[in-house]
């Protein structure tokens, strides 16, 4: 699957299996974030130009945000400072909103001062989720030294800022880089910078060492992929080892992916470049290919569709015991799901997104024989034994999260968005300007 595809489909995997209090939802209203529960009632006003999800029972609110300029010994950076604290379920302040970080731009960055003031974020966008309050810590930044560290949900300091670059914690673990100062390594170090990233616990003792160059967030039955680089003769070799929350290898090495990503289910979707294109297959937790047919330890794939391919050109994670695969379907690209021994009922879709709680949001595949022209198909919502227990209906869905899942339709003037519940009732909704 196209990476941040897969990004947004593990965020949501992360927001239903994690710490997320499942009876508020997130609404957005006129530009202005606010919540409501499982039947809709509206339980805090939409208010905030931008507040995350509740974690934990707490949620971050920015009430600010802006670009700076830092000059450096050797250029100047752009970086984004955010003005944020923390509100509970009862939106008291419970952190007030005076604290300040500066991060360093990521692509799509660019534009958040802009929407922030102009209330132009979407009612689905997240942003800045390593600002997270979870495992009774959030991120903070001193003042003086710019590094990072951990305060609690007090506001008192639990972690020494001495990183470079942190994440939110996540089943007791968060992704850190160490400082490290420029007399420690040579010239011809660099390998041992690349690799320094590490894994700490909720005291700040580090559980997983600094050698690595990239970790994933931690999963919750405390198991992650991480990556190292190294260099053999004129180039560099990156490899990816599945580690546990104190750093033991589960598996060896694997030289062969790009990226590895952890899933719900511990089949994890392994992605590799051929022709600079992007293919998949899944990977168990002993190390072997699902999609390795012959057992020939090789991974064939099919160009043209008319024979079996063992990799894939896009996928989902696996959830609830299934995952979706893009295959071709009567010459077509279409998606369908296949259970974890890859068997399939073959049932076409033109979208899908991942089960959640047994239900899996899919667009209706449209053939040529049905005046495909003159119609689009809508999405609906099936079980895993494939019934459409929602009629295909939306224009836009999301993944159930818990009792809830989110919808938009088009109109010629406006749109409607919001949640339904499982029965596919509309429990909130608000109607949006779709500028035609």
């Amino acid at each position: 699957m196209k990476k941040i595809f897969f990004f947004y489909c593990f965020a949501i995997f992360l927001l239903s299996s994690c710490n997320q209090d499942k009876h508020l939802w997130r609404i957005q209203q006129d530009g202005l974030y606010g919540f409501v529960d499982s039947l809709g009632n509206v339980v805090i006003e939409p208010q905030y130009r931008y507040v995350g999800n509740f974690i934990d029972g707490y949620a971050c609110v920015v009430t600010d945000m802006r670009f700076i300029e830092r000059e450096s010994f050797i250029k100047r950076d752009t970086l984004l400072e955010v003005k944020y604290g923390y509100i509970n379920r009862f939106n008291e302040i419970v952190i007030d909103t005076t604290n300040i970080i500066k991060l360093r731009l990521e692509p799509g960055m660019e534009t958040f001062p802009e929407k922030f003031k102009e209330k132009k974020f979407g009612f689905r966008t997240q942003i800045l989720t390593d600002l997270n309050l979870s495992n009774d810590r959030f991120l903070f930044q001193d003042t003086v030294s710019s590094y990072y560290g951990y305060k609690d949900s007090e506001g008192n300091i639990a972690i020494q800022p001495k990183f470079r670059t942190a994440h939110a914690f996540q089943f007791g673990r968060a992704i850190v880089v160490d400082t490290i100062k420029s007399d420690e390594y040579g010239e011809k170090d660099y390998i041992k910078i690349l690799n320094s990233t590490s894994a700490i616990d909720k005291d700040g003792n580090v559980k997983v060492k600094p050698e690595y160059a990239y970790i994933t967030p931690f999963g919750r039955n405390g198991e992650t992929w991480a990556s190292y680089i190294s260099k053999s003769d004129d180039s560099f070799i990156r490899e990816w080892v599945l580690i546990d929350s104190n750093g033991k290898n589960v598996l060896p090495p694997n030289s062969m992916m790009e990226f590895i990503y952890n899933s719900p289910d511990n089949i994890y979707v392994c992605q590799m470049d051929f022709l600079d294109c992007k293919l998949y297959t899944f990977m168990d937790r002993n190390g072997n290919f699902l999609s390795d047919y012959n057992h020939d330890g090789e991974l064939n794939i099919s160009l043209d569709g008319k024979s079996q391919s063992e990799i894939f050109r896009d996928v989902t994670f696996f959830s609830d015991g299934y995952a979706g695969i893009k295959g071709i379907y009567d010459g077509k690209p279409v998606w369908y799901f296949a259970n974890k021994k890859l068997d399939s009922n073959f049932i076409p879709y033109d979208s899908v997104l991942c089960f959640s709680d047994k239900i899996a949001a899919v667009k209706e595949f449209i053939k040529d024989d049905t005046f495909s022209s003159m119609r689009t198909g809508k999405w609906g919502y099936i079980d895993i034994h494939a019934n459409l227990i929602i009629p295909y209906q939306f224009d836009e869905c999301g993944s159930f999260w818990g009792a809830l899942a989110y919808f938009r339709n088009t109109g010629s003037t406006y749109d409607m968005e919001g949640y339904i519940n499982k029965k596919g009732n509309i429990v909130w909704q608000t109607r949006v300007s779709n500028n035609k």
